[in-house]
Formats: C-alpha cells, sequence, structure tokens
C-alpha cells in the first residue's frame, strides 16, 4: 500500500498563495460594486415615512450630547462668573437648566423614533426582498440551476445574505447616521463657541477621511471576497451532503474535502490580510484622534490665557470635538457591515435579475420557428402580457405588419404546423 505524507508548505508556497487569493480578491471586489442604495429599491411609501423618522430621530439623538456640553459650559461659566455671590449664581443657573430638561425630554421620542423606524422598515423591506428572491428563483428554467443557481447559493441568499442586508438597512444604518449627526454638530458648536479651537478640526478632519476611505475600500473588497468565498463553500457542503450515496459510490471525499478546504485557505489567507488592515487603521485612527484631542486642548489653553474666550466655552468646543471624533470611530464598524451588505446585496440582486435578463434579450434563430395557434399567439410568446398595440407594433418593426393585415382574419389567423415536414418552408401554412 502506498503511504502518502504530508509535509508542511514551504514559505515561497505560501507567499505564492497568499498572492494569487489577493490578485482574485481584486478582481471579485472589481465585481461586486453595487451601489449602497439600491438595498432600498424594495422600499415602498411607508418605509421611506419610516426611514423620514428614523432619520429624525437619528439627527435629534445624535445632536444631544454636543449640546449637553455646550450647556456644561454655560452652567461653568455661570458658576465661574458668580461664584461669590450665591444668589446670582442660581439665578444664571436657572436660564440654563430648563434647556436640559428640554433637550431630555427632546431625547426620549427621539431614541424612540431612532430605533423603532428603522428596524420596522428594514423588517418590512428585507421579507419583501425575500419573498421577490423566493420568486424569482421559482421562474428560473431548470437550466439555471445547473449553471448560476445552486442549492447553497439559494440557501446563503434567503438566510445569511438577508441578516446582513437587514442588519445594515435597519438600525445600523440609524447608528451610523446618529454618529455623523453627533460629529457635524460638535463642529459647529465648536465653531459657534470658539471658533479658534475649531479652525484646528479644518486641518484635522481630511486626514480623518482620508484614512476612513482608505480603510473602507480595502475592507469592501476583503467583505466581497470573503462572501464568494463563503458561499462557495456552503454550496460544496450542500451539494456533497445531499449527494452523499454518489459521492461515496466514485470515491469523491477526498475531491470534496480539497474543494472545502480550498475555500477555507482562501478565506484564511483574507481573514489575515483583514487582521492587518483593521489594526493598522484601527491604530492609526486612534493615533491621529489622540493628537488632535491634545493639539485642540493646547490651542483652547491659549486663548482662554489671551481672554479671548470663556472657559466654558472652550471647554464646550474641546468636548463637543473630541465625542465628535470618537462618533466617527463609533461609525466605523457600521461602515464594515455595509460593505458587507453591498457585497450580500450583490449576489441576491443578481439572482433577482437573471429572469428581467432573459426577458430582455431576443434571439433570432438562423430557421424560422412557429407554434400550433394564432399569429397574435406567436408574438406574445416574448412578452405574454403585451397588448394589441404592442403586437403590432412588434410586427411593423419586423416588416410582416402589411403581410399579416392582408390575411382574411389578420391578426387571429390559425397557423397549422406540421414538424416532421423536411422542408422548412412547409412546415408551417396559414
Amino acid at each position: 500500500m502506498a503511504q502518502t505524507s504530508t509535509q508542511p508548505e514551504q514559505p515561497m508556497q505560501v507567499e505564492r498563495k497568499e498572492t494569487e487569493v489577493l490578485e482574485d480578491v481584486k478582481k471579485k471586489s472589481e465585481l461586486t460594486g453595487l451601489p449602497f442604495y439600491k438595498l432600498l429599491k424594495y422600499a415602498d411609501a411607508l418605509d421611506w415615512i419610516l426611514m423620514a423618522l428614523g432619520t429624525l430621530g437619528s439627527v435629534v439623538h445624535g445632536m444631544a450630547q454636543p449640546v449637553g456640553y455646550l450647556l456644561l459650559g454655560k452652567a461653568l461659566d455661570a458658576f465661574r462668573s458668580h461664584i461669590d455671590n450665591k444668589d446670582d449664581t442660581v439665578h444664571a443657573l436657572k436660564k440654563v437648566v430648563p434647556y436640559v430638561w428640554y433637550m431630555a425630554f427632546a431625547t426620549f421620542p427621539a431614541g424612540i423614533l431612532e430605533i423603532g423606524c428603522w428596524m420596522y422598515a428594514s423588517e418590512r423591506q428585507t421579507a419583501r426582498i425575500r419573498l421577490e428572491f423566493l420568486r424569482s428563483v421559482l421562474r428560473q428554467e431548470i437550466g439555471a440551476f445547473d449553471t448560476e443557481l445552486s442549492s447553497g447559493k439559494i440557501i446563503a441568499g434567503i438566510s445569511t445574505h438577508m441578516s446582513v442586508i437587514q442588519d445594515a438597512i435597519g438600525e445600523k444604518l440609524g447608528h451610523f447616521l446618529s454618529c455623523f449627526a453627533t460629529f457635524f454638530s460638535g463642529v459647529l458648536i465648536a465653531f459657534i463657541c470658539s471658533w479658534e479651537v475649531s479652525l484646528v478640526t479644518l486641518f484635522v478632519v481630511p486626514l480623518i477621511l482620508l484614512i476612513g476611505a482608505t480603510y473602507t475600500k480595502k475592507m469592501n473588497a476583503i467583505s466581497a471576497a470573503k462572501m464568494i468565498y463563503l458561499s462557495e463553500a456552503t454550496t460544496v457542503v450542500e451539494q456533497t451532503i445531499s449527494h452523499i450515496k454518489t459521492v461515496f459510490a466514485f470515491v469523491g471525499e477526498d475531491h470534496a474535502i480539497k474543494s472545502f478546504s480550498d475555500c477555507m485557505d482562501k478565506q484564511s489567507v483574507i481573514s489575515r490580510g483583514e487582521a492587518l488592515i483593521k489594526g493598522v487603521g484601527t491604530g492609526m485612527f486612534q493615533a491621529v484622534t489622540n493628537s488632535s484631542w491634545a493639539l485642540i486642548i493646547w490651542i483652547g489653553a491659549i486663548v482662554v490665557t489671551a481672554g479671548r474666550s470663556s472657559g466654558g466655552n472652550v471647554i464646550a468646543a474641546v468636548m463637543s470635538i473630541l465625542f465628535g471624533a470618537i462618533s466617527i470611530t463609533y461609525a466605523a464598524p457600521d461602515m464594515q457591515v455595509f460593505n458587507q451588505a453591498k457585497a450580500a446585496g450583490n449576489e441576491v440582486f443578481k439572482d433577482l435579475d437573471l429572469k428581467c435578463l432573459r426577458q430582455n434579450i431576443g434571439a433570432v434563430s438562423q430557421e424560422p420557428s412557429l407554434f400550433a395557434g394564432t399569429i397574435k399567439d406567436n408574438l406574445k410568446v416574448g412578452n405574454l402580457d403585451a397588448d394589441d398595440q404592442q403586437i403590432e407594433n412588434a410586427a411593423m418593426m419586423a416588416n410582416a405588419h402589411n403581410f399579416i393585415s392582408q390575411l382574411p382574419d389578420k391578426y387571429s389567423t390559425e397557423i397549422i404546423c406540421n414538424l416532421l415536414a423536411t422542408d422548412v418552408n412547409k412546415r408551417c401554412l396559414f
């Protein structure tokens, strides 16, 4: 009996494999650039109303924290200005405290709108997408299940991919909008409180955006490739288990294991790259953010010392910008979910459009083919819902309208077909 020995791969082989997989990732990422807005294509009027209310709740909820720091700055100035007079301090604070209550009353319904509306809208849309996906699968010709569609791909599409899409267009999208509302309102409040401190952000924000854009682009490509390899691995497992007797009969166990292992190896290579990008990206982001905080606080100290702003306003400006920057870091995981949803949406909507693609393709064979029935029935083969005007327009485009109009029953003329006739011109008679 021949013995097989397994040897560890050499470093050059591993490096070559990683290079091949990364090149494959680039190719796959170029094919999976589904715009995010297309994930919302199945939203109806009620869904858009819910998303509008959810957006309002996200914006109000996101603005609450910077507004709170603005009120905190006003309270600190009240303490500082009237520290020797208790009555004046209380009088000054009475002008600030009501706004804190107003903010508290506003954030409660805003939080309900943010979470409730986005989640309900995403649930409605995902249910509609699942139903349309199933209908699209059931409308396919039988040959599609041997080429474009497989059982594993269908299962992954209706379960895993749908869950990712629902998460992205629901709570994650609301949280993402809330984080950016915190950032932009924080910058605005900082300009109101101390424009000199706020100008520092003009030098910081482009660098943060550059790091974020690079990070998002890399993670988008990785998410798309991982989604494809996961679908391939699921297909291998599903087909192997469903045809296990055939696999055993033809001794195909090793081939099935090798196919599955190849998919897992590719995912392993991608995961290592993902870990590196996440680590470097997060580290750079935190380094830039902390450096920005130090610079902002230093500028604030200079402004207060020079008497160009009060301590409360500077603290409000600094805290608003600091937590605005932190909110951007909170939005980074949401962007990762969006990338995964775009990759999943590309797989789902590609399958949904298969039938539409076939409906927009015409075929003209070298031999004329007619079916038993009327001329109108034959013209409606490509579109069963076509009306009389559309049928006549199609005949005019084919230069057949005049000929058909000369027949006794015109478009209702019966066609008699004899498929056994050797002469093509005599197979069908009017």
